[in-house]
């Protein structure tokens, strides 16, 4: 019996299809040519979210379990048109009413990213197709310092379309963080045109390794265990009240 072929959607290496209308359409056309080439999808459930400026980056990664429905609406980053400008601000979870917040962040808005595939199967399934599936990954912290470490040597070895150091950080975390899922999950993948370049770019040369035992990663596929778990809430612990926003300079 021949073995069903399956390709790989990962969230943080499509985010730039959620640009516009116009990528969101060029996505759809992507699964639409994986359904005739593949008998079955698979996509990474969550949401992955990313605001960076010249000043800063907040990024986080959420899971399925923790997606209301609201937010498994389509929301691309040329209906924010407001937005111009984004803060971190904390204060302790003891401080009183009227202690001011402590500003960690405060940056103009040049990308926002906010990736998630529920919509989009949910409406393929509602149209009949169930050759697609959504299944939850992650990797737990030990590995994704050890991607972290290999984006700092790889920063000045590659060439990226912008200038601004925070953004070329997230690229090419995400991008070694979905090659390494890739690995695991011995599956060929789908990226879009904003990582895509740096692949060939990666494959000239010969220090694009993470170093990390592939048996001994623990590649989380649940919830249960919050310690292994990259959330953007979760993972920041500052011992207080963490809030995020964005939105018109004022």
């Amino acid at each position: 019996m021949m073995e069903s072929s399956k390709i790989f959607f990962p969230l943080r290496t499509n985010a730039n299809y959620f640009k516009s209308k116009q990528e969101y359409l060029d996505l759809k056309s992507r699964v639409k040519q994986s359904l005739i080439l593949f008998d079955e999808l698979l996509f990474q459930a969550g949401e992955y979210h990313c605001i960076v400026g010249p000043k800063g980056i907040i990024q986080g990664f959420k899971s399925h379990q923790k997606i209301g429905d609201e937010q498994k609406s389509l929301q691309l980053e040329e209906d924010e048109k407001e937005a111009d400008h984004f803060w971190l601000r904390v204060r302790t979870t003891d401080a009183q009413p009227s202690e001011s917040f402590t500003t960690i962040i405060d940056s103009p808005l040049e990308r926002r990213f906010r990736s998630q595939f529920h919509t989009l199967v949910s409406e393929m399934k509602e149209n009949g197709i169930d050759s697609v599936e959504l299944r939850y990954y992650e990797f737990p912290d030990n590995v994704k310092n050890e991607i972290a470490t290999l984006a700092k040597t790889e920063l000045e070895e590659l060439e990226f379309d912008t200038d601004n150091i925070f953004l070329k950080d997230r690229i090419i975390q995400n991008l070694n963080n979905d090659l390494l899922l890739m690995s695991l999950l011995k599956l060929p993948a789908t990226i879009d045109a904003l990582h895509a370049p740096l692949v060939l770019q990666k494959a000239k040369k010969d220090s694009s390794i993470i170093d990390v035992d592939i048996n001994q990663v623990r590649l989380m596929t649940d919830t249960r265990n919050r310690k292994c778990l990259c959330d953007c809430y979760d993972a920041i612990d500052l011992s207080g009240l963490i809030l995020t926003n964005y939105g018109k300079h004022q």
